[in-house]
Formats: structure tokens, sequence, C-alpha cells
């Protein structure tokens, strides 16, 4: 991954990361936060990596809902993920842009009820 895009990272305030063609990770220093609050946290890659290649075929975003137990919380704060593909002028995918926000419409009762990792494609 070329040092202008990580660079590019590193400027945003928002937790945000790329990846190359290869799936190489490459994280902002806010984004490596969320992401290494527990092990558990790994598990958004990990689906995003399992919908890589859809998302890669069909030229679409993918979005994911995590609530995920994270830091010192008693209760989790749920974060949305958004993964964009990256193509170059040839139309050759090169990997991904992603970035998290904090989830703020979930209920307790979905939360109960529902999945940790929701892909919302």
């Amino acid at each position: 991954m070329n040092s202008s895009i990580k660079q590019f990272c590193q400027s945003f305030t928002i937790p945000c990361g790329f990846t190359d063609e290869e799936s190489q990770v490459y994280t902002n220093a806010a984004m490596t936060d969320i992401l290494e609050m527990t092990a558990e946290s790994s598990q958004v890659l990990d689906v995003f990596h399992a919908h890589e290649e859809v998302m890669r075929d069909k030229k679409l975003p993918l979005s994911l809902l995590s609530t995920l137990p994270g830091g010192d919380k008693p209760s989790p704060q749920p974060w949305r993920f958004d993964f964009l593909p990256r193509f170059d002028e040839k139309n050759v995918y090169q990997g991904a842009f992603f970035y998290a926000q904090p989830f703020l419409f979930l209920s307790p009762l979905e939360y109960i009820e529902g999945d940790p990792l929701i892909p919302l494609i």
C-alpha cells in the first residue's frame, strides 16, 4: 500500500482504514483503538473478509453493525462499519476504504435478541 494512502488515512480523526488488493489491513490510531478493545472485535474484519469477494465482484459497499463488547463500559457500544470498494482507472479492485461510527439507534431488546454482527448489505 503506498504511503500517500497511509498519510490520507492518518489525517482523518474518524476511525478508518484501508485494505489493499491482497486484503492486508491498514488502520489509523482511532480505528486501531476500536478493533483492539477486545479479541472479539477482530470478528468485524473476519466478516468483511468473508464478504469481500461479493463486494468486489458486485462493486457494492458492505455495512456491518457490531454490538461486540468493548472497553470498560457496562454495556457494549454498537458500531457501524462501512466498507467501500476501491477500483483503479482500469476497474481493477484495489482494496477497500472503511470507517466506523457509533450506532445510536439500537434498542436493548434488539441487542438481547440479535446477532452481535449484522451484515447490512
